[in-house]
């Protein structure tokens, strides 16, 4: 991955169907959405480049 986003997915209603239910009425099931990242954007490299940090790049070792 080279840049990532933020983001926040709304809570949604009734969107999973649950067929094995008991009670009909809970066979839709909420969405309960949350916070998260996207990615952007993503480059194919060699394993040896994506072994090694690029410039700008702070690492742990």
């Amino acid at each position: 991955m080279v840049e990532v986003r933020p983001v926040v997915y709304p809570r949604r209603k009734k969107v999973h169907w649950r067929p094995l239910a008991e009670d009909p009425k809970d066979r839709w099931a909420d969405d309960p959405g949350g916070v998260g990242v996207e990615t952007v954007r993503e480059v194919r490299v060699c394993p040896g480049c994506a072994g090694e940090p690029g410039p700008g790049v702070i690492t742990t070792e």
